[in-house]
Order: C-alpha cells, then structure tokens, then sequence
C-alpha cells in the first residue's frame, strides 16, 4: 500500500460500539501498526451516510447491519445500489454464516465479528478491501475495454461490407451520369442536373472513404500529397460533421512542400482531431486549421521533444474550446484514455492520429489550458518541391482513349457496375463480353479459344476469388492482360499481392474516365 491517509466511513447507530471503532484506531495511529494513518467518519444512518459521501471522498465503508432505518441484509444491499465503487466490509454483532456468504457474494469485501475485532485484524481487513476493489475495478476496465475494442472490430467488419455494396452503387451512378454528360450540351436543361448527380455521387465517395478509415485498417500507400489540397478536399466534409455553430477558418501556406504520405491515414488524422475540437466547444467555437513550411537545426530541436533537424511541413489545429490541464495532457495519447465521459468516446483517436503521425517519420506536440482552447500541431518529413494538383474535368475530350475493337472479359457480380462497364466500353470502340461469377467467365473464356485482350475482375466473386480466376486463365493464356478491381480497402482487396504480382488495379469507386483510361492502359501494358 501506498504512504498516506485512509479515509474510513464508520455507519453504526450503538454508540459504544462507535467508541470502540474509534479508539481502535486512535490506537493504531499511535502505535505505528500501519504504514498508513487512518481518518474515521462515522454516522448512525444509512441516509446519513449518502449525504456524507456527497461531501467526502471515503476510500472504505464500514457497515453494520442493523441500523435505525434500515435492518438486516436489506441494508448492504441499499448501500451498495447506490455506492458500488466503494469498498465495504460488513460488520455484525454475531457470526451467520449464511449473511456472510450472501453479502461477501453480492460484492462486501469482508465479514467481520465485533467481539473478534482486533487493531491487526481490522487493518489487514482494510488494506485487503482497498486492494481487492482495486484490482477488481481495473479487471472491471480491462474488460470493458476488451467489449469496447470487439464491438469497433464488429462495426468495421459490418462497415467494410456495407461499404463495398455502396461503392458498387456509387460506381454506376458517377459512371451514368459521366457518360450521360459526355452528350449533352452545357446549355442542355439537363445537363445542370446530371451535374448535380456528379458532384452527388462524388460526395457520396468521399463518405465512403472516410467511414473505412474510422473503422477499419487498411494498406498503407505513400505518394507525393499536398497538404493544402488535402484539406481544401476535406472542408466540405468537416463543416457537416462540426456543426454550425463553429466557425472553420483555414491559413494555409500558399507554396506549401510536398511530402511524401498516405492521405487516407492524413485524413483520418485531420477528422480525429476535428471530432475532439467539436467536442471540446459544445457552445460553439472557432476551429483554425493551419500549414506552414518549417526549417530545423540543432538548435531548434534542442527546445522540441522527439524533433530532428530537417524540413517539415506543419499543420496546426487550433479550437477555442475547453481546453486541458496538465494532468490530463500527460494522459493524453494513452489507449482508452477519454474525456468525454462513459460511452462518449472510445479513447482511441489520439492514439490513433499518434501511431500514424509516427509511421510517417514524423511527430505531434499539443499547447492547451483550462479554459483556453487547444493546438494540435503535426510535423510530417517535407521535400522542397511544390506538386502541381489539377483536377481534370469530365467532359473532356476522350477520343484518346478510343479502343479498336479489342476483346474484354468483364466480371462484376454487381449488375449495375456490370452494365455500366459493358456501355462505356461498347460506346468507345472495345468488343465486350461478360460474366456474373467465375464459372461463367471461365465458360466465356473457353469459348473465345483465347482471343481476349484483357480480363476486367472484381476482387470479390460469389464463387472464387477474382485472383484466383485470373490465374487460372494466365496459365492458359501467359500473354492475357488483366485489370483487377474492388471497393474493399481492407486485407480483403488482397491489394498487397496484385502490387507484388504486377496486376494493374481501378479502385471503386471509379468514374467513366477512370475506367477509360485504365482499359486503355491495361490493353496496352506489355507482358514481363
């Protein structure tokens, strides 16, 4: 047991047994028997002893049964509905060893008899109360923590499934409405409409993509990012999830370095630390979000815990909330360690954001107070380069990505993405045949006798996995080229073995250009 003084609740109405309680532990006090010094509270009432516990903090109880409002086994369990977290040891006049195998079940620390009681046996009974609740509360922790990671794991199995359906849906809404545009005219009535269901299905993709990074993991893929567009992308999204009464406010460093990351795993860093700051302003607020480029030398880091000298760009996110004091700054990246509350919060989203901000070679320091906002400040490993990002629209000119007749093998199981692909590669010069599953694309295979140019599968098949399908008919057709593609982002997309085995891949969900443009690519890849 730790130095210091135990706070002893004593709930007893006979005044000589009060007085025998106390100088037992005057005794003790005095007589050194305990590393510990105790403090006695004491009242003759289970109603007294709520209104007391409103105005200490008591570490153990000491109950007698048999009170002047409450009587028998009645009264544990009184006390114990309504102060679980305490630990109690029951005292009694007399030994029932049924009462004591009933109260010590039903969550009493100890049983003990008045005449036995001794300074030794009450001190031993007292530090083992305290302890036996200690360790029970941190079992208590850990499995609540153990339920809470199973459910998240639950939530992203369930989310990955829906997502995968979902982009299904979005790829052939954004694949229509990108071939339905391609005909119109801007002055069509139309056309202001199928724009709409664009920027729609877009938005929808998005969505999407952000639920798979709160829920589940996923391969990680450096590329070259740029910060700023990175959160220009995102503003959109973080205003629906804030709120209206905070105000979001962006100063971002208009020749902003490169540097070298994985966006999803940026954007779920900018989306935690968003949530925290919304909740951290229940009033409303003001969220600033910041990048500028940062030079280091010695000297700098000398005042930087876990810096090195080099060149970074840093992103800042400040609230104007609630703040935090020092005690729980120090807490603050621990797993399941929360503020918000019980069932607020799982406690991993600094964790998180932590863990990522490492994995890219980088770090995170935090200034806050009571009552004085937050910032977050992120330092990711830059490279003296400016990455030019222009979007390219899709009505733009797509003769260049013209087949001439070749064969393609689609197989989707989904019969909206199925139908989309077979009109936008008939409409643009390809031969197209296709297939619900593995059997029938193996059917259709063998019937042409070879004279596919290129096999188009989803990942996932009902019947065999598209990997597998892809094989089979490389080994009767080593020249075959192949386009792989899912809308899982998880082990499921199997994404790691098509980047080690060189297989091309179009993630869902993809847009008409999208698919134009890495048929083209597939048809035209070379053979190692």
């Amino acid at each position: 047991m730790e130095e210091g003084r135990v706070r002893v609740l004593l709930i007893e109405d006979n005044p000589d047994d009060v007085q025998l309680v106390r100088e037992m532990f005057n005794n003790i006090n005095l007589s050194g028997q305990s590393t510990r010094a105790f403090d006695l509270y004491t009242t003759d009432s289970l109603s007294g002893s709520v209104e007391l516990l409103t105005k200490e903090k008591i570490d153990v109880v000491l109950l007698d049964l048999f009170l002047s409002d409450s009587h028998g086994l009645e009264t544990f369990r009184r006390f114990y509905t309504q102060a679980s977290w305490i630990p109690v040891i029951v005292l009694s006049g007399f030994y029932d060893e049924t009462a004591a195998d009933r109260v010590v079940r039903d969550g009493a620390q100890d049983f003990l008899i008045k005449n036995d009681l001794t300074p030794n046996l009450l001190v031993r009974s007292l530090r083992y109360a305290i302890e036996r609740k200690h360790i029970q509360d941190e079992k208590d922790k850990i499995q609540t923590q153990l339920l809470q990671a199973q459910k998240m794991e639950a939530i992203g199995i369930l989310t990955g499934g829906i997502a995968h359906d979902f982009n299904n849906l979005i790829t052939a809404v954004r694949g229509c409405a990108d071939m339905a545009i391609q005909n119109l005219d801007q002055t069509s009535p139309l056309y202001r409409e199928i724009k709409e269901i664009q920027l729609a299905s877009q938005k929808a993709a998005g969505l999407t993509r952000q639920m798979l990074i709160f829920s589940r993991k996923h391969p990680v893929k450096f590329e070259f990012i740029n910060m700023n567009q990175l959160v220009e992308d995102m503003l959109k999204m973080l205003h629906h999830m804030i709120g209206e009464d905070i105000e979001i406010h962006t100063n971002l460093e208009p020749d902003l370095w490169t540097i070298t990351a994985d966006q999803s795993t940026l954007e779920q860093i900018v989306m935690n630390l968003t949530v925290n700051a919304r909740d951290a302003m229940p009033d409303g607020g003001k969220l600033i979000i910041r990048t500028d480029n940062v030079e280091l030398n010695e000297e700098n880091c000398r005042f930087m815990p876990e810096s090195k000298p080099g060149i970074y760009v840093r992103l800042a996110i400040t609230d104007t909330g609630i703040g935090m004091d020092e005690k729980t700054l120090q807490r603050i990246y621990e797993p399941f360690f929360s503020t918000k509350g019980r069932g607020k919060g799982t406690g991993l989203g600094l964790s998180v954001v932590y863990g990522i901000v490492k994995e890219h070679k980088g770090w995170i320091s935090i200034e806050s107070q009571p009552g004085q906002g937050t910032t977050f400040r992120i330092f990711t490993p830059a490279i003296n380069v400016k990455t030019s990002f222009k979007r390219e629209e899709v009505n733009r000119s797509i003769e260049v990505f013209a087949g001439h007749g070749e064969k393609i093998l689609v197989v989707e199981d989904e019969e909206s993405v199925r139908r989309f692909a077979e009109r936008a590669l008939e409409r643009n010069g390809y031969e197209v045949f296709t297939a619900a599953n593995a059997r029938e694309a193996l059917d259709v295979f063998k019937q042409k006798k070879g004279e596919i140019h290129l096999v188009i599968s989803d990942v996932i098949l009902p019947d065999i996995n598209g990997l597998d399908l892809v094989h089979q008919m490389i080994s009767k057709n080593p020249q075959l080229n192949i386009l792989l593609s899912s809308g899982y982002t998880d082990s499921r997309s199997h994404q790691r073995i098509i980047e080690k085995e060189g297989y091309l891949f179009l993630k869902k969900p993809y847009a008409y250009l999208e698919l134009l443009e890495a048929v083209k690519t597939a048809v035209k890849a070379e053979k190692k």
